[in-house]
């Protein structure tokens, strides 16, 4: 498929959105602003034989493409406002998986009300690359980072945790931009992050960015039926990745009324709390208190 037939066929199928002003098929896209609210930024890329195989459906790639970036902005506590995708593909592919890909894409974007508006495409000769970029806004002083948190607080995590290759869930999450609305509305997160690279892994980045330790408790941890039946079901909730739930610190004095009264169909399970940084990241389980195995998805560079 031609560069300008896909860049039409993105333009003509790609809906419009209040406030944005130029779409895609300019040099740059034009949204309209107001207010004092922080920009935020997001940006992923999902590479094949990496992120997803060579057979997946073009459709789940575009809406896993787009939702990682989105779960990035629940976790800051913002509201989507648009995205923009680059998509590199190899010339001898149908055009099929170009279209495919934009359908799941454009079908995330709307049910999550981030408006594509722009992007690029490009060729090339290794494996395909889609790189997505989201735009956000917050209250300035209600983004919500890693480095908020402080030792006593009380950690949650939505959802259920682990066997996300094996459930399927790594391309069908739904990023978690309703709960963040009602933990926003609360006003006790002081620090949150999505996990992507797994429980522990991602545990260890709070932690670090907050000048923390960290006890789990064992029981507590909210493991999905994949994990339950995997050969190590713990070693599957703390280290497989891609849940893209939140893990989110609150201040110790409204953990109970936030575990008492969260009413949303997702569920929220208290899971520890966090400890001066000298105690370290430890798990407390049927045999004691241990320190938390060292799981989850490292990223290689180089």
């Amino acid at each position: 498929m031609a560069e300008l037939d896909l860049i039409r066929y993105i333009r003509e199928h790609t809906p419009g959105a209040p406030g944005v002003l130029v779409g895609p098929g300019d040099d740059a896209a034009v949204l309209a602003w107001a207010g004092a609210d922080a920009v935020v930024l997001a940006t992923d890329a999902v590479v094949e034989g990496t992120h997803f195989a060579s057979g997946a459906a073009p459709e789940v790639v575009g809406w896993k493409a787009l939702c990682e970036n989105l779960s990035d902005l629940a976790a800051m506590g913002a509201e989507p406002v648009a995205c923009t995708a680059t998509l590199a593909l190899r010339p001898e592919l149908p055009e099929s998986f170009a279209r495919g890909f934009h359908a799941g894409l454009v079908r995330a974007a709307e049910r999550f009300a981030c408006p594509l508006v722009g992007g690029d495409v490009v060729t090339t000769a290794g494996p395909i690359v889609a790189t997505v970029t989201v735009l956000g806004r917050a209250p300035g002083s209600a983004v919500w980072t890693r480095g908020g948190a402080r030792a006593g607080d009380t950690l949650f995590v939505t959802g259920e945790l682990g066997g996300s290759l094996a459930s399927g869930k790594h391309f069908s999450f739904v990023p978690r931009l309703e709960e963040m609305r009602a933990l926003r509305e609360r006003g006790c997160v002081t620090a949150c992050i999505d996990i992507s690279d797994g429980l522990a892994r991602d545990l260890g980045h709070l932690c670090r960015e907050s000048s923390t330790g960290a006890e789990i408790e064992q029981a507590s941890i909210p493991l999905s039926a994949a994990a339950r039946a995997a050969a190590d079901p713990l070693a599957s909730a703390l280290g497989d990745g891609e849940d893209f739930e939140l893990l989110f610190a609150v201040q110790p004095g409204s953990a109970d009324a936030l575990a008492r009264e969260w009413s949303l169909a997702t569920p929220l399970a208290r899971i520890g709390r966090l400890t001066p940084p000298e105690e370290g990241l430890r798990l407390a389980g049927p045999g004691g208190t241990r320190p938390l195995p060292d799981l989850g998805y490292e990223h290689p560079v180089g």
